[in-house]
């Protein structure tokens, strides 16, 4: 680009050159950018996971002087299902029924193909032997 800048004529050129190197500029800009957000990032990173090992430490020790945290889990398991498992027996009740719809269509299309094969093939042997 430079070069064809350079053949024009002088009016033209020298806009041309200094739009050229606008877009240099701008370009090695854009080149420099994600070398510094990605380092920005690794140092966020770091003191992220600094700050979240500070944050386990401080729920562990909290967690020990809380007997109660946790109990939910000792309730007897219907109590889990009934509580956690909410509507998924609904789903899978729906699942299997559009399963099994699903295989009753792909028979009855097995069956109407393979009709359709055994009287081309009774048309074949007709018009052969004809």
């Amino acid at each position: 680009m430079k070069l064809e800048a350079r053949s024009l004529q002088a009016n033209m050129k020298a806009s041309l050159l200094i739009k050229l190197r606008e877009y240099k500029t701008d370009l090695n800009n854009l080149k420099s950018e994600p070398k510094r957000i990605t380092s920005a990032a690794n140092n966020n990173n770091d003191e992220l996971l600094e700050l979240g090992q500070a944050d386990t430490l401080a729920v562990g020790e909290q967690e020990k002087h809380d007997g109660n945290r946790g109990a939910w889990c000792l309730h007897p398991p219907r109590f889990a299902s009934a509580t956690l498992l909410h509507g998924v027996d609904d789903n899978i009740d729906e699942s299997k029924k559009i399963l099994t719809a699903i295989s009753k269509r792909m028979s009855r299309n097995k069956w109407i193909l393979g009709s359709f094969m055994v009287a081309i093939v009774l048309a074949i042997i007709l018009i052969t032997f004809d």
